[in-house]
């Protein structure tokens, strides 16, 4: 098609928002979003993702490198957003889901899709007045009211400053990385005048000194690192201090820094203090900090870019920040705690005329004698996104904001108070604000043999396999990252890194939310320690079984006269009765109950102990089942309270040796543990698992041979069917056999679980 005909083809009033065409779009537009808004606020409460959808199914949908063809019509606005569901929508993150506690993503609020309709319909640009009109007094407004919080000076102060073409109290940024870098460039700028002319080396010899560094905690975020190669002094040139075991940057290891530099005549640029440290929340003793930095004359920055939020909080002014009024400057994310959507940072300055110091003006826009906040930023062209944080203050407002921050730090000192209540979750430190470092460790007899550098690589590699399980998974999700543990002594003489879960409390998590994803983590732990493996992949009974409840928790496994056991529960049941049960591994355990919820109980406790179990028929003699028992050479035997006159009968005539080494245990009243404390069994596919009598005979199936009887489809109801078998049906070991028998049972059978 000529370029003419495509112009005649083409609409050109839809670009002008008053046009008929631009409305009707809209309305389109508008009605088909709705339905997708709908559908997804609803997966919200259900789950974190589609499970099963990896990344590389994702990109596979994403290859499409030539333009489609489209006349700009109705229908395409339709199909457009349909395919977006489909595609990119539908298999997305629910970040602001109740299931989600691993990242800094933070809620945004049902006013925000109304603020964000607004701005992307005037589309200002805040580098200018021109473009902003009222977006640039509107910023200016937003961010002075953040300022205050951290340097509180009295209202005719702000009064005289806050729309003072000359004066600039911070702007908004993109993020936090930008904030820093612009933060520690004024620190620069300040500490080293000339830079910008004669270079940092010319500077710096100018001023009389060797060398320049910026000093942090080892902790600090990786922007600081960026910057210090934008700035040109390189990443050598950043001294990183250690933490003590709050994860604060050791004050007395700060001091000997700064006295060495001062000795080896190193300009000190900066010392760069956290107010919540990414990894793991931690606060900087921010007063002690800025004792050093008056002491040696050196700019104070805080990297407050996740905990700057919680500045809200009167509680949290009076201890998290206190001493922050020292600070030469800040930087906070709104995007983080002060729920607007994502590239949403602040710069702020002490003084309201430091910036100065990294002014920038051109004859076009962000004139030297203009209001324009471009003369301030290093970004050019931003959006007028302070009526994002503007709206949450107004509509919040200050008992509001306080309330939500308070609510935060009190979810994470009660789950600390719940991790501490745990032996198998050990937490790092006592959180500071809102952010915690825990991981699950196994509280078996063979781990626990381990060495503990055994031990610590063993949790480091589970830490790795849960964390990419339970994100696979989709249901419930924490993060994870790597830090130095300052109570592992041998680790850090070797420098060597400890893997935790990192969980981030957002504004949307209460404590019971947060008790159920930590207890989510638990059980997919205790999954992957039983080698849970699909069908196709599996050697045993237990790997297939912990696979389905891996994948399939809620499922429900048995049912009878109205008890009802999911897969989770069944595990959990299981294992309790596993750890009563005293015979070796390879033992048969004879199971003496009636068929439903608590043989299935019985069964796998049998399987997780690494022995065979034997179904004994209840409806014989007791002579019989002491037979069967003899047979067995039964040490433990698990039963219902129904059973126990029948044992107590059936051992009578056993031997007075048998009779003293049979234990009996009772399947209904095995209640949950709180904590797995018997180790994964040793079996493998040639390992016997169920033992059963037929025509006087004692037979012997292994864990591949049962295997074998089964497909995905049917392994739902394996225990159904592996219980079901009446004596007699078999009568050999063959593989061929066994499914033949199985194939032949009747269904009422196979159903009298219930």
């Amino acid at each position: 098609m000529a370029a003419s005909d495509q112009q005649q083809s083409l609409d050109f009033t839809l670009f002008n928002p008053g046009s008929k065409s631009y409305a009707a779009f809209s309305a389109e537009s508008q009605k088909v979003v709705s339905d997708v808004l709908k559908r997804t606020i609803d997966g919200f409460n259900a789950q974190v993702c589609t499970p099963g959808v990896s990344l590389q199914d994702i990109a596979e949908r994403f290859k499409q490198a030539s333009l489609p063809e489209s006349s700009a019509s109705e229908e395409d606005v339709i199909n457009y957003f349909k395919s977006l569901e489909q595609d990119a929508i539908k298999d997305e993150l629910h970040l602001q889901s109740p299931h989600m506690m691993g990242h800094m993503t933070g809620a945004t609020l049902p006013w925000t899709s109304a603020v964000a309709q607004l701005l992307s319909l005037l589309n200002l640009n805040v580098v200018k007045a021109e473009t902003a009109k009222c977006g640039t007094f509107v910023e200016r407004e937003t961010v002075g009211m953040v300022h205050k919080l951290f340097w509180q000076r009295d209202d005719e102060w702000y009064a005289n400053h806050i729309q003072a073409s000359r004066d600039c109290l911070g702007h908004v940024t993109s993020g936090g990385t930008v904030a820093n870098i612009e933060a520690l460039w004024c620190a620069r700028n300040t500490a080293l005048p000339g830079v910008e002319a004669s270079g940092l080396h010319g500077a710096i010899k100018e001023q009389g000194y060797d060398d320049a560094v910026i000093i942090c905690s080892r902790l600090a975020h990786y922007s600081v690192s960026k910057a210090c190669g934008i700035l040109g002094l390189g990443t050598q040139q950043m001294i990183s201090i250690p933490v003590n075991t709050r994860m604060q940057v050791d004050i007395d290891l700060m001091r000997e820094a700064l006295e060495d530099c001062k000795k080896k005549n190193k300009k000190v640029l900066a010392v760069v203090a956290l107010a919540g440290s990414t990894e793991c929340g931690s606060f900087d003793d921010l007063a002690a900090v800025a004792g050093l930095c008056k002491e040696h004359n050196v700019w104070m920055h805080v990297d407050a870019a996740w905990g700057g939020g919680l500045v809200f909080s009167p509680t949290a002014q009076q201890t998290l920040f206190k001493g922050v009024h020292h600070a030469d400057s800040v930087t906070i994310d709104a995007h983080k705690q002060l729920f607007t959507p994502m590239g949403f940072g602040m710069v702020l300055y002490r003084d309201e005329n430091i910036a100065q110091n990294i002014t920038k003006t051109a004859q076009y826009i962000i004139r030297a004698d203009s209001s324009d906040l471009g003369r301030f930023t290093m970004e050019g062209s931003r959006p007028a996104i302070a009526h994002y944080l503007r709206a949450n203050l107004f509509i919040l407002g200050k008992d509001g904001m306080a309330a939500t921050m308070d609510h935060k730090m009190d979810v994470a000192q009660g789950l600390a108070t719940w991790l501490k209540a745990q032996p198998d979750f050990d937490l790092l430190f006592d959180p500071q604000a809102d952010i915690l470092l825990c991981r699950y460790v196994p509280q078996h007899a063979a781990f626990k043999a381990l060495s503990q550098e055994e031990q610590d690589q063993f949790v480091d590699d589970l830490t790795q396999r849960v964390q990419t399980m339970q994100s696979k998974l989709g249901r419930t999700f924490v993060s994870r990252t790597a830090v130095f543990d300052p109570r592992n002594k041998a680790r850090l003489e070797r420098e060597t890194r400890t893997h935790f879960f990192r969980i981030v409390v957002n504004a949307q998590i209460v404590e019971d939310d947060a008790i159920r994803i930590l207890k989510d983590t638990r059980f997919v732990a205790e999954m992957l320690l039983q080698d849970a493996k699909p069908l196709v992949d599996a050697k045993t009974l237990t790997q297939v079984f912990a696979h389905v409840a891996l994948n399939n928790p809620s499922e429900v496994a048995a049912q009878c006269e109205g008890s009802t056991l999911t897969f989770k529960e069944l595990f959990e049941r299981a294992s309790a009765l596993t750890c009563k049960i005293t015979c070796a591994p390879g033992s048969v355990v004879p199971i003496m109950a009636e068929q439903g919820v608590n043989s299935h109980i019985a069964v796998l406790a049998v399987l997780l102990r690494g022995c065979a179990w034997l179904i004994v028929d209840t409806s014989s003699s007791a002579k019989d089942v002491a037979k069967t028992l003899q047979e067995a050479q039964a040490t433990d035997v698990l039963l219902t309270a129904k059973q126990l006159a029948l044992l107590t009968e059936a051992k009578t005539h056993l031997d007075a040796m048998q009779r003293a080494a049979l234990r009996a245990l009772t399947v209904a009243n095995t209640e949950p543990l709180s904590v797995a404390t018997c180790a994964p069994p040793a079996t493998d596919s040639d390992s016997v698992a169920q033992m059963l009598f037929t025509s006087g005979q004692a037979m012997k199936f292994s864990h591949r041979q049962l295997l074998d009887m089964f497909d995905e489809e049917s392994i739902l109801s394996a225990f159904h069917q592996l219980l079901a078998a009446p004596a007699g049906t078999l009568t050999a070991a063959s593989e061929i056999e066994i499914k033949k028998a199985m194939e032949l049972r009747p269904q009422s059978e196979a159903q009298q679980a219930c």
